[in-house]
């Protein structure tokens, strides 16, 4: 069944966090967030190779896009951690929306 997520993602080099609203299943969302590790680790190994050096460490522990895993709130996690600052993905069920009054 689909439902409505809520993607943030938060890189401690950067400043404030990237939201995204994506429709799907829990598994293609799980899908979404390893893709979206990948994505990145592709852009860093060429846009910022310093930060992308693995300094010997284990490339599967530093980037765990076949490792999403959902915590007991429901929301999965993915992340990606490179020399100088850490990438978080986490994607939310979106909920019924609480009215401001």
């Amino acid at each position: 069944m689909s439902n409505n997520w809520i993607v943030g993602i938060c890189n401690t080099a950067g400043e404030g966090i990237a939201l995204r609203r994506v429709c799907g299943t829990k598994d293609q969302v799980k899908e979404y967030l390893a893709g979206l590790v990948n994505d990145d680790k592709d852009t860093i190994r060429t846009e910022d190779p310093d930060a992308y050096d693995t300094e010997g460490d284990d490339e599967e522990e530093m980037f765990c896009a076949d490792d999403v895993e959902e915590d007991y709130w429901g929301c999965l996690q993915a992340s990606a951690t490179y020399s100088t600052y850490h990438i978080d993905y986490t994607a939310a069920p979106e909920k019924d929306p609480v009215i401001l009054k």
